[in-house]
């Protein structure tokens, strides 16, 4: 289990999350099935706990900002042609699969099998954090992202 900081914690609880949060995922994972992703272990685990979820802070300057979990709404203004002819060749993974969006839903958030998280933004790509909580958190505090060349 991943501990966060208070500030994040708090966020999150504000947010609608719990610790030990688990969703159940049936229309995420018949969204994703139809869209031909694969639903790895690391992607459910992550999705029973955050699926649905919107996540509001504010940032250094005190804007207001947002990411969401919602798979389902994702795949329908994401293309994946993205990760199939150019993300998966710049990473060494064979699997990226959508969980969210964020900043004004202009990047896409993809899991790997390993759980590691990564942001697409059309031919950009980013690698947000190694585990799903790590990325939540440099998110909220915008360190740690690494664009990917």
């Amino acid at each position: 289990m991943h501990t966060y900081t208070n500030e994040i914690k708090t966020i999150l609880l504000n947010s609608k999350w719990r610790e030990g949060r688990k969703v159940w995922i049936y229309k995420e994972k018949m969204c994703l099935a139809i869209e031909k992703y694969i639903l790895t272990p690391k992607v459910e685990i992550f999705l029973q706990e955050y699926s649905g979820l919107s996540i509001y802070f504010k940032t250094i300057s005190e804007q207001q900002d947002f990411f969401h979990f919602d798979v389902c709404k994702v795949i329908e203004e994401f293309d994946k042609r993205w990760i199939d002819e150019d993300y998966i060749n710049r990473i060494s993974t064979s699997n990226l699969c959508v969980i969210g969006q964020a900043y004004s839903n202009h990047l896409t958030l993809l899991m790997d099998e390993l759980g590691t998280v990564y942001g697409g933004y059309d031919d950009l790509l980013y690698l947000i954090g190694k585990s799903g909580e790590e990325a939540i958190e440099n998110l909220i505090t915008k360190k740690g992202i690494i664009e990917i060349m």
